[in-house]
């Protein structure tokens, strides 16, 4: 798959599945620094342990859309980051 990236920076939404955390190991490996989205603690210790080999390459982010009720999401995100 070819991807292509403007910008050194990503927001990954759903930064704990299997495609998330592969594709931040790709992003790293050219030089995007991914901001992975969690959204329980134990989400945010799986993405620390499988991206252990690269603690300064990647971000992490608590984002729990669900749990917006009257809040534009893509708003919050932009605060946020």
């Amino acid at each position: 798959m070819q991807l292509e990236f403007s910008g050194r920076q990503a927001l990954v939404i759903g930064g704990t599945c299997e495609i998330a955390l592969d594709l931040a190991r790709a992003m790293i490996a050219e030089g995007i620094r991914p901001v992975l989205g969690y959204r329980s603690e134990q989400g945010h210790r799986k993405i620390l342990d499988r991206l252990r080999g690269a603690p300064d390459a990647f971000d992490t982010l608590f984002l729990d859309l669900a749990r917006v009720h009257d809040a534009d999401p893509l708003q919050m995100i932009r605060r946020l980051l």
